[in-house]
This record gives structure tokens, sequence and C-alpha cells, in this order.
């Protein structure tokens, strides 16, 4: 019987269950209550206050000349009457010494006296620096004036020790307005966060209203405040600590540093927001109004530039750092997580196979830093990287050829961790999982394991990053408490990851960057088998099963296993003859294998398993030139090569019979598919042209030229002998695209572009039709060329985001699988190909720490195999199901926060029914619980998948069912995902 989950429905059920503990106030607090502050004026920052890239740029901004550690206020006296004095010291960087004029003049009435002097040496601190209270009218009767000025050899001189020239940041300061001298340190009780209409107020609560003082600062994406004489007094410790209170916000912290100090920092998602100090007689109020970047604009790469999602004349979703981490608490497979953060994205397979994975039915051109790890047969981009190196993924939905080939379905592009702005930030990371079904709760041997620790930093002109990973992964159970076997596994595997990143900034216009990553995950101390007795009974009735064997022995090959080297190497300048230039060069080696399986009865005829080889390096180079007033041109060329090949390793059947199925013993090799070479060039222009401040346009072209390369062989198992020869082909697409801003939050947006995709070679050559030749059968080795046509509206309001878009897009000759009785590809069709679709995404934030949203999806398609106009239905692996997500977040503490999401997958009949597919998709709902709670120093994070623990098949192994039930693999069970988190 199907499931048949209306979105209504579903919505209201991830509302129901929703473990909060607190919904009534929209404030989140720690400590004492407070009563809302009447905010007063607070000094704004300087229009110079703007932190300078480099550090040798000379640039003044407004500042404290307590920011420097080692120094005292200028004017302390003991007795307990303080006068209030104003400074202005003119600091000129140096790096070896320091020049300063210092003027200290009394607020009564006498004449200001100069001072000059030179300071003891210390590196280049940029700056003017002013203390001020101007709010004063008149002096104060009871306070005797000040008749001597303070000699420069009773000042403290800044620091000239190494520990103490580190601890200086060159950033920008701003003081607050009431600078007050103290002598006591002041107890802060409480911290509340009030979020606003246009932002967040950080409130710090002290005993009697005490008056704090303040000097705040940015620094890279953080709003940074600290508080001299302070000292916490919370009852949890001596930290607090929320992470994504208000839209825009990424992080509030509130330590403890030495010396009486308390710092206050609020870190943005994309940029350092504003903040102003507000005077309170509660304490003191950080007021953080990301509301003035209204909208709040996300800035992406993989359109090649750096462009603000709202100037895109096309459908893009960027997945934040945050939002990994937020979704990792479930799932560290990547397939998984872009499956429910991506609209027009296949649904994930829950195995090492990306097949049916497809964007708006089409390829997908995998990126990492623009370097392309898309090979042209066999394929798993998400299994060559682990999500704890990656800062943030960019998908650009629709054909296009910004990067090149295989983008008839859109881009993903993967970006790496980037190194941190200050001299050294750490993170670790240590994780549990385990099965949590109701048949399998806690089973010993479900237990998986994950640690990981990373460490960036900027030290003058350099910077590094560096992480590392190690997972380890149990048995997988479904709902019913069997083993999941999957000749694709993810389960008993080992995964390993590393990236290091090292840049020098060689002057304040030029960057050179290296980037290397190497992931290796295989699957360790198995001990099961495919049951392929299951077969026996009618196809789409049973699912696989796994059959105990003892622990494989594989002789003179390799177990399952993915395995990705990379380099990159980037330069990149900002000036050059008035244009912006990067110029790339890259290598990747990849190599996968599969599970070996019993094919005496199938297509290979031997006990048998693949072993796939890629490898590709190239080079791009691109040239931004401003052509005229709001006007760019983005031009270049890309270079990449590369060969695929599979070898099958045979194995001797007698050892398999005899051991029951648990011993592999390689007795031969045989060339599946032989190597063969492709190069691609590509010529491209991109022009951006902003006709006014609401009406944009964009419109280029691209050239390529494709090579290919194949030497004679003899395919397998077939024995037919084939010529080798080389083939040279060539496509240009072009794009064009508008947009037009209603209001600043509001746009409309339009485009038709091109995407072309080269077919997959492998599967041509792995059984190619009677008679065929290289340079005879150029219909089978075209491109495929994509029009695409798409238009939608978005919305970017201060508290809700929304878009919804419209496709269509066809070819003339498009591309699907010709599949054998056990559904493995033998060949490629090329027949007219049409599909179409809707995308919707929403997000609303409706205050008091509460988040709601969720995408939807449908798609449909259609070819003509015959070419006779009758057009049928593209078969599941190609054309998904409707899928809609629905989550709904709550802060429920200022350190809890709760979050329930759902995926809701649809049936689809229509190609079964025109028997294109052997098994009707049927719909299945899956409900997942995540949970952070602020614990000592760090975060402890608990994911629960598969919530409602229910039995269901993924739609790529609906499809695959209908061949046999040996591939039909259920799905997993409920699962525990506990990690412990801390930076530092």
């Amino acid at each position: 019987m199907k499931l048949r989950v209306p979105f209504l429905c579903v919505a209201l059920l991830s509302v129901g269950i929703m473990p909060v503990a607190a919904v009534g106030s929209r404030s989140f607090s720690e400590g004492a209550n407070s009563d809302s502050a009447e905010p007063a004026p607070a000094i704004a920052p300087d229009p110079s206050s703007e932190n300078p890239s480099k550090e040798n740029d000379r640039t003044q901004w407004w500042a404290s000349p307590s920011v420097i550690p080692s120094q005292k206020l200028i004017a302390e006296k003991p007795s307990s009457q303080s006068e209030e004095l104003e400074v202005k010291v003119s600091v000129e960087n140096q790096v070896q010494k320091l020049n300063s004029d210092l003027t200290v003049a009394s607020e009564y009435k006498r004449n200001i006296q100069k001072i000059s002097s030179k300071a003891g040496r210390m590196p280049r601190s940029q700056g003017l620096l002013e203390i001020s209270n101007s709010n004063r009218a008149s002096p104060n009767p009871d306070i005797e004036p000040i008749t001597d000025i303070p000699k420069l050899n009773d000042i403290d001189r800044p620091s000239t020790s190494v520990e103490g020239l580190l601890q200086q940041s060159p950033s920008s300061f701003i003081v607050s307005d009431a600078v007050r001298i103290s002598q006591s340190v002041v107890q802060v009780t409480g911290v509340k966060l009030n979020p606003t209409g246009g932002g967040l107020e950080v409130i710090l609560e002290t005993e009697a209203g005490q008056l704090l003082q303040a000097i705040t600062r940015t620094e890279g994406n953080s709003a940074i405040a600290d508080i001299e004489n302070a000292q916490l007094a919370l009852p949890s410790g001596e930290e607090f600590r929320v992470q994504n209170p208000d839209r825009g916000i990424a992080e509030v912290t509130v330590t403890q540093l030495e010396g009486s100090r308390i710092r206050v920092t609020v870190t943005g998602q994309n940029a350092a927001p504003p903040a102003q100090v507000i005077k309170s007689d509660r304490g003191l109020v950080l007021s953080v109004t990301p509301g003035n970047f209204d909208p709040i604009e996300i800035v992406v790469t993989a359109t090649r530039t750096a462009e603000v999602i709202q100037n895109i004349p096309r459908s893009v979703t960027v997945i934040t750092r945050s939002e990994l981490e937020q979704q990792t608490s479930l799932s560290r497979n990547l397939q998984d997580i872009i499956g429910r953060e991506v609209p027009g994205l296949g649904a994930a397979t829950q195995s090492r196979s990306q097949g049916g994975q497809n964007l708006r039915g089409r390829n997908i051109s995998f990126l990492v830093d623009g370097v392309p790890i898309s090979p042209n047969t066999q394929g798993r981009a998400l299994q060559t990287i682990a999500p704890d190196a990656i800062e943030r993924i960019e998908v650009v939905r629709g054909p296009n050829a910004i990067y090149g080939s295989q983008a008839t379905g859109g881009t993903i592009n993967i970006i790496t961790r980037r190194p941190s702005e200050t001299r050294l930030s750490q993170r670790s990371e240590v994780g549990l999982t385990a099965a949590a079904g109701n048949r399998r709760f806690l089973e010993s041997g479900s237990f998986g394991n994950y640690i990981a620790h990373s460490l960036s930093g900027t030290e003058g002109a350099y910077n590094y990053a560096f992480s590392f990973s190690r997972e380890s992964t149990g048995t997988f159970y479904d709902a019913e408490g069997d083993r999941i076997f999957n000749n694709r596994p993810l389960d008993q595997s080992a995964t390993f990851n590393v990236l290091a990143k090292a840049g020098v900034n060689l002057d304040s216009q030029q960057r050179l960057q290296l980037t290397f990553n190497h992931y290796r995950s295989t699957q360790v101390d198995n001990e099961y088998i495919n049951d392929l007795s299951v077969n026996t009974r009618p196809a789409g009735t049973e699912k696989a099963r796994a059959l105990r064997v003892g622990e494989l022995e594989i002789i003179d090959s390799n177990p399952p296993r993915d395995i990705n080297t990379l380099f990159n190497l980037t330069y990149t300048n900002d000036r050059i003859f008035g244009s912006q230039l990067q110029a790339q060069a890259y290598y990747r080696s990849n190599s996968l294998n599969f599970f070996p399986t019993d094919f005496r009865d199938a297509f290979f005829q031997n006990i048998a398993f693949g072993q796939v080889e890629h490898q590709n390096w190239g080079g791009r180079l691109q040239i931004e030139t401003p052509v005229f007033t709001a006007a760019n041109l983005l031009w270049g060329v890309d270079y990449n090569n590369e060969y695929n090949t599979i070898v099958q390793d045979i194995f001797d059947p007698v050892a398999y019979d005899e051991s029951g199925g648990r011993v592999y013993r390689k007795i031969d090799e045989r060339v599946e598919v032989p190597r063969y070479d492709l190069s691609q060039l590509g010529l491209f222009a991109q022009l951006q042209w902003e006709i006014s401040d609401n009406f944009l346009v964009s419109g280029g072209l691209r050239h390529q030229r494709i090579g290919f390369s194949v030497d004679d062989y003899t395919t397998f198992p077939a024995n037919a002998d084939i010529e080798g020869g080389d083939l040279d082909f060539n496509s240009t697409v072009f794009n064009v695209g508008a947009v037009y801003k209603i209001t600043d939050t509001f746009n409309v947006f339009g485009n038709f572009a091109q995407g072309f995709s080269i077919p997959d070679f492998g599967n041509l050559l792995r059984r190619p039709p009677a008679g065929f030749s290289i340079e005879g059968d150029f219909k089978q080795l075209e491109a495929v060329r994509v029009d695409n046509y798409e238009i939608g509206v978005r919305g970017n309001w201060q508290q809700v985001q929304a878009s919804i878009s419209g496709f269509y897009n066809t070819s003339k000759l498009g591309e699907s699988f010709l599949l054998d009785n056990r559904g493995f590809p033998i060949g490629i069709n090329r027949a007219p190909q049409r599909i179409y679709g809707v995308e919707g995404t929403l997000d609303w934030r409706p205050g008091g720490g509460w988040q709601l949203g969720g995408t939807a999806t449908w798609q449909e398609g259609e070819d003509d195999v015959n070419q006779d106009g009758d057009y049928l239905p593209l078969n599941s692996s190609i054309i998904s199901p409707l899928k809609l997500t629905s989550y709904i977040q709550h802060q429920t503490t200022p350190g809890w926060r709760n979050r329930l999401q759902l995926v809701y997958i649809g049936d689809r009949d229509r190609a079964f029914d025109k028997k294109v597919d052997l098994a009707d998709i049927d719909n299945y709902l899956v409900v997942d619980y995540i949970s952070s709670i602020e614990i000592g120093p760090g975060t402890l994070n608990i994911g629960i998948e598969n919530l409602l623990d229910s039995q269901y098949f993924p739609v790529r192994i609906q499809r695959a069912g209908g061949f046999n039930n040996s591939e039909r693999f259920a799905a997993r069970a409920r699962s525990l995902n506990v990690r412990y988190v801390i930076n530092w």
C-alpha cells in the first residue's frame, strides 16, 4: 500500500512533534532577567575606519590607547574623583619606529598643551586614536581640575616583546560613548540575546547597572567588543555561546579574557555585522544590525566571478559552512546532504554510486575550487572529499557552459576551507554513530566513530589551512532489523581525508595559493556477500539480503574503495593593465573499485569486479576587464586532458565455491573499457552590464574543441576486435539573461542558456553495436547539446526569502543508457529529449528564535526513441519524482537549538505504465531530528536520521529492483549520531 502524504500534512507533522522547551519569549537569556533598555546614541564608526585588507596600506581610523594590552589608561588618580579627558594620539605606522604626537586636553577652562615624543619600537599599528566624552556641558565644581599634564616617561609604552606584538591587532576600533575610569571589577551576571526587528541585541547584565567600558572593532566576519574591568559570573560558567541566533548571524560568544577583560564576538555569516554600543541602566547593550545589509547578499563564484545571487539571471543554491556542519549531524555522506538541500536534485542513493541523482534530469559538472572532478565514465564525484574540508557548496541549476562540458543539468562547485584571518584558530571534533531502530537499538556491530581536527591562520603575508578526518562506519540495518547488503557499500568502511592549503600575498594585488587534498575510503572487515537466492522469486517482490560467510579474503586484488588526490595551484592579480587575472593549474588522480560479484549467469560470465582509473590535468586562465561604466567582460581559455579505463579482475570460481563465497583469488584480468583519451580546449567570453540600478543583462558564448582517441582493443566478454581511431569535433554555445529589480528586495529573472556534455564513451566502448567504428559512428559520439529556457522570481526580505522558477529544455540528440537483464549499462541510446519542471524555495524567520521553510521540485520529461514523433516518458533514473522538503527550527535556550526536518518523495508510475521502467516508484517520507547543546567549552550535536524508523527503498533502488531482487536494497533504519565540537 502506497503512502500518500499531502505536503500540508507533512508540514503540520513537523510542527506538531517539534521538541522545544520554550515558545513564548522572543529573547534568549542566561542569568538574571532584565527589562528592555532605552537606547541612547552611540559613537558610530568613522568612514575611515574600514579595516585595510593589506598591512602596508597607510590608513587612519579611530581607536583607544587601551587597545594595546601593555598600556594603562593615560589619566588615573588615586582618589575616588575622576576627570574625563580628551586624548588624541596620531600614530604613523612604521616597522622599526613609532612617532606619535600626544595631545592631552582638559575640558576645564585651560589652553591645550602639546607634547611630542618618540615611543618605543613596534610593528606598524596604523591609526588615529581618540577617546572623548563631549556630552558634558560644564565641569563638575566638586572635582578639582588637573593642573599637571602627565609626562611621557610616566606613561607605559607599547610592548616591544614578540609576544606583546603578536597580541596587537591591526583592526579598526571604536570607543563606546561613555568611557569611565574605574578601580573596581564589574560583575557581569547575565547575558541576554534580544532579537529586534532589524537585528539582535547582546545585553550584558550587571548587578546594579554599573557602567561598562567597551572598545569595538571588526576582524574578518566578526564584530568584537572588548570590555575592560569586567568579570563573567554566569550560572553556566565562564563562556556564553549561541549559534545562528538570527538571520545573518552565525554565532555569538561572550568569553572571559586574562586581566579582568570580557570579549563579546558576533560573527556574521557573510560579513561582519555593524555593531553599536548603547548605554543602559542594566549594564551594556551591543546592538548588532545585519539588517543594515538588507537584503543580505550572498556572493557566489560558481559563475567564475564573484557575483551577488540577486544579480544572477539563474537559479542558484548555496550550502554554507554552518548548514554543512548541521547536516553532518545526520550523515557525512555528501550525496545525502545535497540531496536534502538542493532543489531539482534527485534523491540520495545511500550508496557510493551517484546513479539517478541528476540535476533537472541531466548531467552535473562537479568541481572542487574550479577543478573538474566529473570523469567521462563511472564517476563518483561526491566520493572524493570529506565535508570537514569544505567551506561551502555552490550550485547553479540549469544547463550552462560556464566551466565547459558536462553541465547540461547544472554546476556544483565545492569550495574548500579557507584560512582564518586570525593568527591561529583550531577545531577539534569527535563523534559516535550507531543503529537506533526498534529491532537493532545500539547493536554492537553498528557502532562507528569519527575524529577530525583542523587548524588555520594568517601570519603576515602568509596564511594556511589544514584539516584531517578519519571516519569508521559500522554495520547498517534496515527498519525490519535485517543487515543491509549494498554492492556499492558505505558501511564497514574506513575513510580518511587530508586537506592542506598554503597561500602568500606577494604584494597588495597578487596572491599565490597551493591546495592539496587526498581522500581514501575503503571497505574493511566485511563478512557478508549478496544472497543471490532472492533472484529466484519475481523481481520487485523481495529485498536484497546479506549472506554471512565469514571475513572476506581478497587475494592479489583490492577491496571496494575510492581514492582521490588533487593538486591545485592558483595565481591571482587584482590589477594588471586595469583588469583582474586568475590563472590555475591542476592535476587529479582518481580510482575506484566495485564489490566482487558472481556474474557467471550474467553479463561478464565470471566472478569479477571492475577497477576504474581516471586521471586529468589542465589549466584555466580568465581575465575580467572593465569595458565601460557598469559593464565588465570576462574572457579566457580552459584546457583539460583526461584518460579513463576500466579493468575487470577475474577470480577463481573453485576457491569461491569451496569457501562459500568468502575467498576471492585473482587469476586473471581483462580490459572492459580500453584506455581512451579526451582533450578539451575552450575559449569563452561573458559580458555583464548593469544598465541601470534596476536592470542587469548578461550574455556570452563559448567555443569548445574536443579530441577523442582510443587504440585498437578487444571487447570483454564478447571478444570482438574493434579498430581504434581519433576523432575531433567541436561545439559553440551561447547564453543571454536578464534581471529586473522591481524593488531592492524583489526581482524577476530569465535566461536562455545552452550547455553540452560529452556522452559516456565508456558505456559505448564496453559493448559497441555490430559493425561499430570510431570514425564511422559519429552520431553515437556526438556531444549532447541542450537549449534551456528559464524564468523565475525571488524575494529577499529581512525575515522571508523565497523563490520560484520554471524551466523547459530540449536536446536534439539526448543520451540514455541501455541496460542488460540485470540492470547493468551496456550501451547508450541517442534520441531527442525534452525536460521541464518547477522549483520553489521558502525560508521564514518569524521571530522568537523560530525558523521554518522548505523546497519543492517537480519535473517530467520524454524522449523519442524511435524518432517517429511518439515521445515516451524518460525512465526514473533520469526523471526524479516529486520532492518536497520542510524544516522547523527553534533556539529553545541560548545554548540549545532544535531542528526537525523531512524529505518526501512522491510516486511516479508514468514510465512504468509505458513499460519504460520495470517497476513503479512508491512514495516515502523520511523525518530527521537535529539538536545542538552548548556544554562546557564546546557543542554537543545529536542527530537522529529516519526518526520514525520507516522501512523504504530509495528511488534508484526501486527502479533497479525491477530487474532483480538482489539489487533492491532497503534504506537505513533509525540511526543515532552524536558528536562533540570544540573551537579554540
